[in-house]
């Protein structure tokens, strides 16, 4: 994205690669002055690890894939690569490692596991859990904080 209308999609330091993609919506078989404003873009562009679609439906004022949602794509990728990234792996009745996690993260997974019974003491991010990772009977979970 050094070129081209995709260079509101750049991030220094980051190889990106991508495309621009504006569609005008049709009613009825009709155009209209209503778009479809696109970037999809991947990284590293050497070794690609992530790719993003960054679609506006019918965006106010400019319109052009470049102008609407390159800007976004970069505003994405800067907010994931500034941040440590957790892959968590979730397999129904079995409890995750949520150590290194916010609470507000950890709840969300254990939310979406239908574990409701959450009690946590401290601050900051998850250093130890009860039950540990593994474990199968998950009735009460115990989480404790501390800063980073």
């Amino acid at each position: 994205v050094e070129e081209g209308t995709g260079r509101m999609a750049r991030v220094q330091g980051i190889s990106i690669a991508g495309k621009t993609g504006t569609a005008q919506k049709a009613v009825e078989g009709k155009y209209t002055n209503h778009y479809h404003s696109i970037f999809v873009g991947f990284f590293p562009s050497d070794d690609p690890k992530y790719t993003i679609l960054v679609h506006i439906d019918d965006p106010k004022g400019e319109y052009l894939g470049g102008e609407v949602a390159a800007p976004l794509f970069s505003k994405i990728v800067r907010v994931l690569t500034s941040k440590k990234i957790y892959k968590i792996k979730i397999t129904k009745g079995v409890m995750p490692d949520l150590r290194g996690l916010s609470l507000k993260d950890a709840l969300l997974i254990l939310k979406s596991m239908g574990v409701a019974d959450v009690k946590y003491k401290g601050e900051g991010v998850i250093v130890d859990q009860s039950p540990p990772p593994g474990s199968f009977e998950i009735k009460e979970v115990e989480l404790t904080l501390q800063p980073k």
